[in-house]
């Protein structure tokens, strides 16, 4: 819905253009923009977290970091009530964005640790499903917002979508605890390198030459 309520607040009163950072972005572009440099960003760095937190052994903590950033900075939403505060809406959908991207790496990277090589496909099939039920959920809920406002005592469009956006943070944060009370924090128990960073760095760069 993020999109849809982006671009009619940056479109309000027949508006095509808006200002940012000091420069003038077509209305109807700037949010692709603002989520590609996201996802560009979490491109060029998901190599280097990847070694760092394998020869680290904290994959867990930093799992928990980008989960928890992306569901903050999308609860923070909340605040992007207009115009005045689309800098709210540009910098909190981004890290968002990358809060989400970045720990896709670590929750993607933990499937051969918690299953066999025969049951990686059921256990990822499984996870999902379980993720896509619960998100329907609160999709359904929040359009019964928008939708229906007479069953909220007539809530308004603009402050559904904001409540939507801070519920989607909320909910993000609570399930994602199961996760992080339950995965192992090394099952593999590596020794920790303590020039881990250096480490990680030299095998995103070589990782990028190849």
């Amino acid at each position: 819905m993020f999109p849809i309520y982006f671009s009619a607040i940056t479109s309000s009163n027949g508006a095509t253009s808006v200002k940012f950072l000091g420069r003038t972005f077509n209305s109807e572009s700037l949010q692709s923009y603002a989520i590609s440099a996201a996802f560009l960003f979490i491109a060029a760095l998901s190599p280097m977290l990847s070694s760092i937190a394998d020869y680290s052994g904290q994959k867990k903590k930093f799992m928990f970091f980008f989960s928890t950033l992306g569901a903050i900075a999308c609860s923070m939403l909340w605040f992007f009530e207009g115009i005045d505060t689309l800098w709210i809406g540009v910098l909190c959908s981004m890290v968002a964005a990358i809060g989400y991207s970045g720990s896709i790496v670590f929750y993607n990277a933990y499937l051969p640790e918690i299953s066999t090589e025969e049951f990686q496909d059921h256990v990822s099939a499984r996870g999902y499903s379980m993720g896509y039920i619960g998100s329907s959920m609160l999709l359904i809920f929040n359009l019964t917002m928008i939708l229906f406002p007479e069953w909220y005592g007539g809530i308004s469009n603009g402050k559904a979508m904001r409540f939507s956006f801070l519920l989607v943070g909320v909910w993000w944060f609570i399930f994602a605890q199961y996760s992080f009370a339950n995965l192992p924090r090394d099952p593999q128990k590596r020794p920790i390198e303590k020039i881990f960073w250096r480490k990680g760095t030299e095998n995103s760069v070589r990782y990028g030459r190849n």
